[in-house]
């Protein structure tokens, strides 16, 4: 089963830090290094 949220409803709570590996998301590491903000908007769509 697939279940969808809404980024208006949806609270990222935890993120696995495998995740955040660099290359491994488009677009996320394109300055170097990553903050906090840089994923939480990633992950929103912003």
């Amino acid at each position: 089963m697939l279940e969808l949220v809404l980024p208006d409803a949806a609270l990222l709570t935890e993120l696995d830090p495998a995740t955040l590996t660099p290359g491994l998301l488009p677009r996320l590491w394109h300055a170097g290094e990553v903050s906090w903000p840089t994923p939480a908007g990633y992950f929103s769509g912003q």
